[in-house]
């Protein structure tokens, strides 16, 4: 027996019907799901929320009804997608942190900026606000088309004749399949002004300083092709006719000279017939278009012709200047936001709105956060401060309160005694999302299709939809208009000949042979025959006799009135401007979110971080950490100094150095390589912490220690960097050669096996270049003898060292300056620079200082001037800050005097050089 479904099975390509079911899927996704429509600005589900309301009911002057209720309705007769979504729905529209007009008048719970749910549907309340009522009126009077619902037991709206365009108004966002959409809601106000500026620049011509007659004549003139003989006598006498010029034929009889000699008439076609000709009349009479007359000129002729639509969209984005979220704040620069008008796509920075307020006693300031940027979840926002300020990624913040209250938003950043409350704001915009990016994808289906679509494109498709609507009302308005009056002109046949009518009505048998009767003897159609037998008998009195005529002289002007709009573009156009001026009074208030000139780039360092120099401490084992110069006092030579680095037993401090928290550290490690960390990347963890290990922050090769360490601002070209090694030589290098940071480092010096890097200098290649050894030999030599080289190149000799002898420090100097020698038990003197005397590179040198058990060897040199202070570090981490000038001034081969006090086996392990700033003025 032959199966007989087998019959009918036919075999297909797997990957054929999976793209034609994919496409299906995804085409149902966006078309009936995610994206909103660009007419009403609505994707379905919150249309039939809204219409779903309107059907119940539920007016702003009507009670509220529980959204149990409503979703019920909603999901019964035209969203069967679950309850839970139609009440997302309903909830967002109700929330005035979300939409910007909203839709839907809640009452109840309905959740909170801080991300708090909104209670169960059964606890909460709903009605429409008056402008999504607006938004839903002229529906019963077949504006826009109607489609079956799910079940085909009733019908919904494919879309709502909004009077504004909703899309730009209350924005939207979307995902589909492939494609998203994020419109940003704008200010009213402003949106419906560039709606009319359109309107009046396209439609009905209108430009300031126009003559207003010569305007109407000549935005009315568009139909001018389709004037017939008929309506020359309109043209003669003043009066409109009804499908030919519109508003155009306001001509005077006087004015008809004028176009028949083809002058300008004043108060007529204006300068539309500049070229008309007495010869182009006949055109007129028989209603064909005049070649070289009013003809096409006359139907695309607009005194604002001459806008290009580049023109157009630079003037909508003036009217329209961004985005006005519900939640006010700012929005940096307007880049983002001419991008996105222009294009469709683009990306906008908000701020919060903050101030600064100090406390009564003046010592301590507090930030104030009084609106949050769009879409920003309060109770997150300040979380995430609080875990800044824990993992101290952010200091200076001492408490975080949320005092926020039916009055409005009100966040409290109170910061400790001393601190810059714009540098804490701004590593908070850095940060958190106090400055958040929106993206914004004008995406909307246009004509069954997803489409971005710039903002010129954007209001042309609503006001191309509301000149259908419009036209649509008014056709529908006329068609009853013109049944009413066919109606009343039965009855007044009826009362005019009212005893014939009795007679016959009482004459006949039945109903329809009276109806039959009342059409055959006095010419009525069916329609009037029967309205003349359902009348009742008190409409034969005079008085309602008369108000028969009344209604239809009535009915009379109302006909022609929508005949005159539906003839005329001008009127139908204006009737849409009257209406958008009247939301805009009813529903505008004045911008919330402020728009501030300037571009919303990266933020600085210089806005993040408070300059100042730090004091960068490295240990042996390679922890780095920064600490404030200014946490170390001024001690006379001597002192036993701070502690400023704790360290474990089996490591010590390697290194000290100076830079501001503006600088970049270009890290040189000992086997020739150049590494890079900016000053404020680097943890402040206090005087007594340990830091952070180096490998955490920089990505060194293992075994690689650091050598040295730069501050540098600007890569300029005039510039050099010297490089020392311990083996005595030297290296000159262009710094524009390092202005390009690498992660992985690049190489600064190519160092033979046994050699290190033990220092490096930024000059201007003029100077001259000190070397000093541990056994206390140093050599001076002038900078010129260093020819520059490529990064990867290796040195040339500086200094020939003796047996056992090592490199300790490179330094450049000038004249003006003297040396400061420091010996690893804490003793130093300075010298000045005129007792080396100035050698060939490459030389043994001279005696600097002389090297014994007392005072041990040479660990550092440091070229110190007048105002200069040194600090001092030992393997312990104590730390001594003294002026330069404390130290004696003694000659060469001398021991020293005591710079620090020396605790068992401690030694000093470097020395560096402060500079004194001069004061701004």
């Amino acid at each position: 027996m032959t199966d007989p479904i087998a019959a009918h099975q036919y075999p297909v390509n797997i990957e054929d019907e999976m793209k034609r079911s994919y496409m299906d899927y995804a085409m149902s996704v966006i078309i009936g799901r995610a994206l909103p429509d660009a007419r009403d600005g609505l994707k379905p589900a919150h249309r039939r929320v809204l219409y779903g309301m309107k059907t119940m009911g539920l007016t702003p002057t009507r009670g509220y009804r529980k959204c149990a209720k409503i979703v019920g309705e909603v999901m019964g007769n035209f969203h069967p997608h679950g309850d839970a979504s139609i009440y997302d729905t309903l909830v967002r529209m109700a929330q005035n942190f979300n939409m910007r007009y909203p839709l839907v008048d809640g009452q109840g719970n309905y959740g909170s900026v801080d991300g708090d749910p909104p209670a169960a549907m059964r606890y909460t309340e709903a009605r429409l606000e008056a402008l999504a009522d607006d938004m839903q009126a002229d529906l019963d009077k077949e504006t826009v088309d109607f489609a079956p619902n799910y079940d085909e037991t009733t019908e919904e709206p494919t879309v709502l004749p909004a009077p504004f365009p909703n899309l730009l108004v209350n924005g939207a966002a979307g995902i589909a399949v492939g494609m998203a959409t994020n419109v940003p809601p704008h200010n009213l106000h402003e949106v419906v002004d560039g709606c009319i500026w359109l309107i009046e620049h396209t439609h009905l011509g209108s430009t300031p300083g126009d003559d207003v007659d010569d305007v109407d004549a000549a935005a009315a003139a568009a139909d001018v092709a389709r004037v017939g003989p008929a309506d020359e006598a309109g043209l003669k006498t003043g009066t409109t006719p009804p499908a030919g010029l519109g508003d155009v034929a306001r001509v005077t009889p006087a004015g008809e000279a004028g176009l028949k000699t083809g002058t300008t008439t004043p108060a007529g076609l204006g300068d539309v017939v500049r070229d008309f000709s007495p010869a182009d009349e006949a055109g007129l009479k028989t209603g064909t278009t005049t070649p070289a007359g009013l003809g096409d000129v006359v139907r695309d002729f607009s005194p604002a012709r001459g806008h290009s639509r580049a023109e157009k969209l630079k003037h909508l984005i003036e009217l329209i200047p961004g985005p006005d979220f519900p939640t006010g704040g700012f929005i940096i620069g307007r880049g983002g936001i001419a991008q996105a008008y222009a294009t469709g796509r683009g990306s906008i920075m908000m701020r919060a709105r903050t101030s600064i307020e100090s406390n009564k006693k003046g010592d301590k300031v507090s930030i104030l956060v009084t609106e949050i940027p769009y879409q920003v979840n309060k109770k997150s926002l300040i979380e995430r401060i609080a875990d800044l300020v824990r993992e101290k990624t952010i200091e200076g913040i001492s408490d975080l309160r949320d005092e926020s209250d039916r009055e409005g938003m009100r966040i409290v950043i109170e910061l400790k005694r001393g601190e810059v409350p714009e540098v804490i704001l701004n590593n908070l915009y850095k940060h958190t999302p106090l400055q958040s990016s929106f993206g914004i994808i004008m995406l909307a289906i246009v004509g069954g299709r997803p489409k971005v679509l710039n903002l010129l494109e954007l209001v042309e498709t609503f006001v191309e939809f509301r000149r259908e609507v419009v036209r649509r009302r008014t056709e529908f308005e006329l068609r009853k208009a013109e049944a009413r009056y066919h109606i009343l002109e039965g009855l007044k046949i009826a009362l005019d000949q009212l005893d014939a009518v009795i007679t016959l009505i009482r004459g006949s048998k039945t109903p329809p042979e009276a109806r039959d009767g009342l059409i055959a003897n006095f010419r009525l159609s069916r329609v009037q025959a029967q309205a003349i037998l359902d009348m009742q008998l008190q409409r034969l009195t005079g008085l309602e006799r008369q108000k028969i005529l009344d209604e239809l002289a009535e009915l009379l002007e109302t006909i022609e009135r929508l005949r005159a709009i539906l003839a005329s573009e001008r009127l139908l156009m204006q009737i849409i401007v009257d209406e958008l001026r009247a939301v805009k009074t009813k529903y505008g208030d004045s911008r919330r979110t402020e728009i501030i000139e300037g571009e919303s780039s990266a933020l600085s360092v210089e806005d993040l971080i408070a300059e100042e120099d730090m004091a960068i401490t490295v240990t042996n084992t390679g922890y780095i950490k920064r600490t404030a110069i200014s946490t170390y006092r001024n001690q006379r030579r001597g002192g036993k100094g701070r502690i400023g680095m704790r360290t474990r037993d089996e490591d010590f401090v390697s290194h000290l150095f100076v830079a501001s928290t503006h600088a970049y550290i270009m890290i040189f490690s000992d086997r020739g390589r150049a590494y890079w960390l900016k000053v404020h990347e680097v943890p402040d963890v206090g005087p007594g912490g340990k830091g952070k290990a180096i490998a955490n922050l920089v990505s060194m090769k293992d075994g690689e220690r650091i050598a040295a360490m730069l501050a540098v601002k600007e890569f300029e070209t005039d510039k050099v960097v010297v490089m020392g090694t311990r083996k005595g030589e030297v290296k000159k290098t262009s710094l524009s050669g390092f202005s390009n940071p690498r992660a992985g480092g690049i190489n600064a010096m190519d160092v033979e096996e046994g050699d290190a890097v033990i220092a490096v200098q930024v000059t201007d290649g003029k100077g001259g270049i000190f070397i000093g050894t541990g056994n206390g030999m140093a050599i001076r030599f002038e900078e010129t003898e260093v020819r520059p080289k490529s990064r990867s190149a290796g040195g040339v000799r500086g200094i020939t060292l003796r047996d056992n002898d090592y490199v300790v420090a490179m330094e450049a100097v000038r004249p003006t300056g003297t040396l400061l020698t420091v010996t690893e038990r804490g003793y130093g003197k300075r010298t000045e620079l005129e007792e080396y005397t100035v050698q060939s590179r490459g030389g043994i040198g001279l005696i600097n200082i002389s090297t014994s058990a007392r005072n041990g060897k040479v660990v550092g040199i440091a070229y110190v001037e007048e105002g200069d202070e040194v600090l001092l570090i030992t393997q312990q981490g104590m730390i001594i800050r003294t002026p330069a000038k404390d130290v004696s001034l003694i000659g060469r081969g001398t021991q020293g005097v005591r710079l620090i006090e020396m605790e068992g086996e401690d030694k000093v392990v470097s020395v560096v050089r402060l500079v004194e700033k001069e004061e701004e003025e």
